[in-house]
């Protein structure tokens, strides 16, 4: 249930966050998220038809677009 309660937490706050950037100008919001490997599984959890496989992924919140990308030590130069 404390899991539950988190998500919705995690997708009001994006939504505020959504509701803010897109007041700031006119045309496309998109936010990019690069997290580490613990953080990002966590994320992914929160989403339905994530691939647990992929590196990277987006989820529209009030037409704003949020993308997650793995930062693994590998994609490092």
């Amino acid at each position: 249930m404390a899991e539950t309660k988190k998500g919705y937490g995690i997708l009001e706050e994006l939504a505020r966050l959504a509701d803010s950037v897109q007041n700031l100008y006119k045309g496309k919001t998109t936010l990019i998220f690069e997290l580490e490997k613990d953080e990002f599984n966590r994320m992914q959890e929160f989403f339905k038809d994530v691939d647990e496989n992929s590196k990277l992924f987006k989820i529209d919140i009030s037409g704003c677009e949020f993308i997650y990308i793995l930062n693994s030590p590998s994609d490092e130069s």
